[in-house]
């Protein structure tokens, strides 16, 4: 369950960085054109700039875009916080209800309980120091997981989980 989240660590890491250094200071990097680090940098997200963060000071803010509200600012990334906080829950309680094996003695389960609550607490507290844009990339990363986490569990459940047995009732209603 943690294999999709690993792999997703240099994209988040590189976005990460390119918007906190980058984009913040408008300083190219990479293939990054000076017109690119321009545009991202006056790039919105519901009024508040995509590499602010939650934690940035009036003063911050106006030096990245002047006339920013910081109150703006604040309710995008706390709206986003915990969408994205939701999501990551709704994705593992998902996996965890429909697509595990039920039994007493599984030791995943029991792994998977305890990172069910964890993991979203854990991104509720970290979130304040991330960028906009990397709230707004994970989340939107969340809702296409557990689209397509849906869909691989209702067309290819394990065998013994409560969406095998589903899918078993299916597969005698088609037959």
């Amino acid at each position: 369950s943690c294999l999709p989240i690993l792999l997703q660590m240099p994209i988040f890491f590189a976005l990460f960085h390119v918007l906190n250094f980058s984009v913040a200071k408008e300083i190219p990097v990479g293939a990054m054109t000076e017109s690119l680090v321009t545009s991202a940098h006056n790039a919105t997200i519901f009024g508040a700039p995509i590499s602010s963060t939650f934690m940035m000071s009036q003063e911050q803010l106006d030096a990245l875009v002047p006339g920013t509200s910081q109150q703006s600012v604040r309710i995008v990334t706390m709206t986003l916080i915990v969408l994205m906080s939701l999501s990551t829950f709704i994705t593992q309680k998902q996996l965890m209800v429909k697509g595990m094996p039920t039994g007493q003695a599984n030791p995943m389960a029991q792994q998977m309980k305890i990172l069910v609550y964890v993991f979203p607490l854990m991104f509720a507290v970290f979130g304040i120091n991330f960028p906009i844009g990397v709230l707004f990339y994970w989340l939107t990363t969340n809702i296409w997981s557990m689209g397509q986490q849906w869909y691989v569990i209702r067309n290819n459940p394990a065998p013994g989980s409560p969406a095998y047995a589903e899918w078993e009732a299916r597969q005698a209603r088609k037959a």
